[in-house]
């Protein structure tokens, strides 16, 4: 009985310990290997575009982002932790600075496993000092940026972050709410013409489909194929009225 209570003691400290602790994953804008460090010391022993660091302690930590294989400035910044939570944040370049966009916050129910929480859009940058080898910026702690920043578009949306944020968009009650959300995911991220007219799917109405597909323009990360996303549109009418607005950005 006694080593029953024991076991039973180390399980409630381990999910106790647990629940005060959170995960955070490092990405690059678009796929660039990188080192990372917490509190100085490095996490992963070979570059990876993606980094998983676990058992964090809330509320936030200080993160150093190196590229090892350009000649890119490091970056720090102090980002939230949230207990029994994966974070994930987009490391994005606006102005010379890096920003560390939180894009994903998954909910982990026991130690390893998770359920997705969709968000309508990639959060704003995280809290913290932003730093590069020339300048920085400041940012009060937990203080959410209001402004969004269009990155310039390299690679796509990988598979798993694009159907999510799909997801989250066919699940808006209303039109104009799917369109708001669509145009949202389209600001913060890099969509391929076939993600674009997948997206496309969700819209009743032509009307919001060209809506959608005319902001999307400067969000694609491949302008040269852009009129693909004309085999999304049921109407002729809508197809020329895009078709001409393509040829109108290529002035």
């Amino acid at each position: 009985m006694k080593k029953g209570i024991i076991t039973i003691g180390l399980i409630l400290n381990s999910l106790v310990q647990y629940a005060q602790t959170g995960d955070i994953v490092i990405s690059s804008e678009s796929g660039e290997l990188i080192n990372v460090s917490i509190n100085g010391v490095k996490q992963n022993a070979t570059p990876q575009a993606n980094v998983i660091i676990t058992g964090l302690k809330t509320p936030s930590t200080t993160v150093t982002v190196s590229f090892p294989n350009t000649s890119t400035a490091s970056a720090t910044a102090t980002v939230n932790v949230t207990a029994a939570h994966e974070l994930t944040y987009k490391m994005k370049k606006n102005n010379g600075q890096w920003q560390f966009i939180l894009f994903d916050d998954l909910t982990m129910t026991t130690p390893g496993i998770g359920t997705a929480i969709p968000t309508p859009t990639p959060l704003p940058p995280a809290g913290g000092q932003i730093e590069t080898t020339s300048t920085s910026v400041t940012q009060p702690n937990n203080t959410l940026a209001s402004a969004t920043v269009t990155p310039s578009c390299g690679a796509a949306m990988t598979a798993a972050s694009f159907t999510a944020a799909k997801g989250t968009i066919a699940s808006a009650t209303s039109e104009n709410s799917k369109l708001s959300a669509a145009k949202q995911m389209a600001q913060n991220n890099c969509l391929s013409p076939a993600q674009i007219t997948d997206v496309m799917k969700v819209f009743a109405s032509d009307a919001s489909k060209l809506d959608f597909t005319k902001f999307a323009y400067t969000h694609t990360s491949d302008k040269t194929n852009y009129t693909n996303v004309l085999n999304g549109f049921s109407s002729e009418s809508a197809k020329k009225e895009l078709s001409t607005f393509i040829q109108l950005q290529k002035k």
